[in-house]
Parts: C-alpha cells; structure tokens; sequence
C-alpha cells in the first residue's frame, strides 16, 4: 500500500489517501543536498472514494521503494509518500501568510507549510529564519550570530532566540543526519509562524492602528 498525504480536491479532506498509480520520473533533482524527483500520481481518496491527480516531489529512494510496492501485488509493505511541492486539480488551499511577510520570506514559509518530509521540512524551516533575520538587518556571518545580533539590538526575546537556536540545531542535524521526527518538524513549523508573526505582522498591525487613530 502506497499513501500520499495530500487535500482532496473533491471532498477537501486532508489525509493520506492511497496512491492508485505512481507515474514516471518527469525530472531529477537536488533540493536542500537531498536526492529528489518530480512525479505524479492517480490518487484515490479514502474517504469520498474520487480520485484525482496529484504532482509533486518526493526523496528518490521513497519513490523507487514505492514503485516496487506498486508492482508487487501482493506486498504487505506500507509506503507514506513524504511530498513536497505538491499540487491537484484544483489546487489546495492556501497556505497561511500575511501582506506583511516581505516576498522571499513568505515564499520559503509557504514552501515550508506544504512540505511533507520532516528532514526537509527542517531544513526550509533554518531557510525562514535565516531569511527572516535578514529582512531586518541581522549582521554576522552564520545564523547563530546572526540570532545573537538581533537579541542584541532587543528585535526579539531572550525566549525567540532560544527557541531560534533550537530550529537552527535541528535544521544542522536533519541535513547531516537525514533523519527527523515529523512531529518535531510540524513544532518548528508553528514555531517559524510564531516568530514571522511577532516580527512583521503584529508590528505592521500595530502600525496600521497608529495610523487610523
């Protein structure tokens, strides 16, 4: 059994509905020092039972070892497709962002959001703060000191760059290590959201309030 976690475009049930056919590879490529490729799927929901198709890209070994279950009618070997750039007719919801997000920050926090492989998503996750930290003025020339300088200059708490060196760690160690914990990663995720939020959206709003009165 091959499962892809994805939005039924029918039923708008997010699951991990089953994987019918796995297409071929369309293209090869190296995201974040990983091994991937860009494939399809005929999906079938588990709970409306519609299928649909779905375009995406997923680690390489996960796509041969599910190709394999495929073909071999009678495996008992379960496959979860950990996906990324993901996309079905229609297209999913929107991901979560705000007009405040300068352009390259919510690009890599959407991609952050529709990512289904924790070793990945951790290390989008580094990639947003770096980005983040950027986009007001952090000086240094790794993310550490990069955290440090905004600490120093009060841009965020003592608490936001304990937690920031904690997303920066455990985006280094799912890069070297290829493994990860996906609840970790969905932790680091509403921890990136948190921290965009206090640095650009509850500002920009405060700002806007100001102006009003």
């Amino acid at each position: 059994m091959v499962q892809l976690k994805c939005v039924c475009p029918e039923c708008k049930t997010e699951s991990h509905h089953f994987v019918v056919y796995l297409g071929h590879v369309e293209n090869e490529k190296v995201l974040w020092e990983i091994p991937v490729v860009e494939t399809f799927a005929l999906v079938l929901c588990c709970k409306c039972k519609s299928k649909f198709i779905a375009n995406f890209t997923v680690r390489k070994s996960l796509y041969n070892e599910a190709k394999e279950v495929i073909k071999d009618l009678y495996s008992q070997k379960a496959v979860n497709l950990l996906a990324s750039e993901l996309s079905t007719i229609p297209e999913p919801k929107e991901p979560y962002s705000h007009p405040s997000f300068p352009h390259k920050v919510a690009k890599f926090f959407t991609k952050l959001q529709q990512e289904e492989d924790p070793v990945i998503k951790l290390g989008i996750a580094r990639a947003v703060l770096e980005v983040a930290l950027n986009e007001v003025g952090a000086e240094g020339k790794t993310l550490y000191e990069k955290i440090q300088d905004v600490y120093e200059k009060r841009l965020i708490t003592a608490s936001l760059a304990e937690w920031s060196h904690i997303v920066r760690k455990f985006g280094n160690k799912a890069l070297h290590e290829l493994e990860a914990e996906t609840e970790e990663a969905k932790e680091v995720e509403n921890f990136c959201k948190f921290f965009l939020d206090l640095l650009f959206r509850i500002p920009a709003e405060i700002e806007a309030a100001r102006s009003e009165s």
